[in-house]
């Protein structure tokens, strides 16, 4: 029952001191103290109208502060009263019909008036208890409440019921999986129960097909999950403005990107790429997204995202499908493009367009050489790893300084099996393989793919193990966050501030460089000075 402390009650009479014209009670925002306040200033003043915050009806006549009070704790513990209430409904079955939820009794529809009122009958037939509460057309105002149930009030089971239908308008609202949000709900509800009540909240498995049912309904898809990549088909509320390109077959892909974003296409000749794995839900094994650079400055970097591509497998087919779409259908032209050194990634780019520039990321360059260094014992002593960080520096030279500076290294390296074994992977595997152009990345702005490994991580830290349309809903967030910030060619996005170490490295290895093209330095010379720091 609502409580003196939680509710208030304004009087409204029609005249006289009789029970008969005391009017009925209706709820107001004051509290208890306003109340009997008010009560109490009526009696004392013998005012006709009184002025009080709790009184706003035009006629009052005196009344005794015994009948006020008695009146209103006979009428609290009663639940006789009517007015302008919050009402409860919750929804039942899969048509959605809805049951009244009122002081520890439910309620389902009866029969409607000629006056448009409602009459709502107590759900609870075992005992044939025919307590009733008649409510406006709006189900908004109590008119009459009947008080001779025959059954006793539960007040746990409509707890447990109005959380189940929280769950399913969170499963309607939400996009996340179903069992987090069930274990949020029922949580909240052991939380909010009293010692002296027995709550046992429903199994999933009880619960769990309205829940999928509500999410259905209101995405409109039959399907919320999927085996294979030829089932998947996304709601219209994700693809609108957001879905570019929707393959065919066993191995289709989707292509997602924002208009708003498309504009930067014809500006940019520089393009990068990168994958990830960990976060991509079923029936996909990654996704793969397109980057650009925006503008990016010495001190500051702006590379975002265009297109984020949902692929099946990491097949070199897969990638040449993806390039060719873009090229075909958006009119993208690459002439420069960088990325990690995915073999199927480089030789699709090559393949669709064969004047590319391609350059691999000195970042990965750099842990392949040491990660093969350790493995050939190249890290034991500081002899050996001086040679290896002479090589991961030579890709900081311009490429025609690369075989004399090449013969140097060689020439200072120890005569010994691990250097011969470490030198005959380096030019195997760099200067057989992969050609010096790929990994020379002299006076670039971006020499590695840290920014797109950067998006990549964070993604998977917000979005975790999300479903397949929580993720695609977080894409076009994404996508719509830097769509917004593009305005008559002008990029209103929050660059990204590098650290003043990174700038200062950059600005020493510019100087060096410049020295070398100069003549001021040899290469020798130059290899040295690049090694003086990390």
């Amino acid at each position: 029952m609502p409580c003196l402390e939680r509710h208030c009650w304004s009087v409204e009479t029609q005249g006289g001191l009789s029970k008969s014209r005391i009017g009925r009670l209706r709820r107001c925002s004051h509290s208890k103290s306003c109340c009997i306040s008010a009560a109490d200033n009526i009696i004392s003043r013998n005012y006709m109208n009184s002025e009080s915050p709790c009184i706003e009806l035009k006629y009052f006549h005196f009344l005794t502060a015994a009948l006020l009070y008695e009146r209103l704790h006979r009428n609290f513990e009663a639940g006789d009263y009517s007015g302008v209430v919050d009402l409860n409904f919750v929804s039942i079955g899969q048509k959605g019909k809805k049951k009244l939820v009122r002081g520890g009794y439910q309620y389902y529809f009866q029969s409607k008036n000629l006056r448009g009122t409602q009459i709502w009958r107590c759900s609870n037939k075992g005992v044939r208890c025919n307590a009733s509460v008649t409510l406006n057309s709006a189900l908004n105002t109590v008119i009459r409440e009947s008080t001779t149930h025959t059954c006793k009030p539960n007040f746990s089971k409509n707890k447990i019921a109005l959380a189940v239908d929280t769950l399913k308008e969170h499963c309607r609202t939400e996009w996340k999986p179903i069992p987090e949000l069930y274990e949020a709900c029922m949580k909240g509800l052991d939380s909010d129960s009293d010692s002296s009540e027995n709550l046992e909240p429903p199994p999933f498995s009880s619960v769990k097909d309205a829940c999928y049912a509500a999410r259905k309904a209101v995405l409109n898809n039959s399907k919320l999950k999927f085996k294979n990549v030829q089932e998947v088909k996304f709601p219209e509320i994700l693809t609108n403005k957001f879905l570019l390109y929707e393959g065919e077959g066993e191995h289709k892909i989707f292509i997602f990107g924002s208009p708003g974003c498309m504009k930067l296409i014809k500006k940019n000749d520089l393009y990068l790429a990168d994958g990830t794995f960990k976060s991509v839900p079923n029936p996909f094994e990654q996704l793969f997204t397109v980057h650009v650079d925006i503008g990016s400055t010495r001190e500051v970097t702006t590379i975002i995202p265009i297109f984020f591509c949902l692929l099946p497998n990491k097949k070199e087919s897969t990638y040449t499908e993806v390039f060719r779409i873009l090229k075909e259908k958006f009119q993208v032209s690459i002439s420069f493009f960088k990325s990690d050194w995915e073999t199927a990634i480089m030789n699709a780019v090559k393949t669709v367009y064969p004047d590319v520039k391609i350059k691999g990321c000195f970042f990965h360059f750099s842990n392949a050489i040491w990660k093969n260094a350790e493995k050939f014992e190249m890290t034991l002593d500081k002899q050996h790893r001086r040679i290896v960080r002479l090589t991961t520096n030579l890709a900081l030279l311009p490429v025609e300084y690369v075989p004399e500076s090449w013969l140097f290294i060689m020439n200072e390296a120890p005569d010994d099996t691990a250097t011969a074994n470490f030198v005959a992977y380096f030019q195997k595997q760099w200067m057989g393989k992969i050609c010096a152009n790929m990994w020379c990345c002299s006076q670039e702005r971006h020499r590695t793919t840290n920014a797109l490994e950067g998006w990549h991580y964070r993604l998977n830290i917000k979005i975790g193990k999300a479903n397949l349309f929580s993720y695609v809903k977080f894409l076009k967030k994404e996508a719509t966050f830097y769509a917004k910030r593009i305005k008559k060619n002008k990029v209103y996005t929050e660059p990204r501030k590098r650290r003043s170490k990174f700038i200062i490295k950059d600005a020493k290895i510019s100087g060096y460089i410049e020295d070398l093209i100069k003549g001021k330095i040899t290469p020798e010379e130059c290899l040295k000075d690049l090694c003086r720091f990390k």
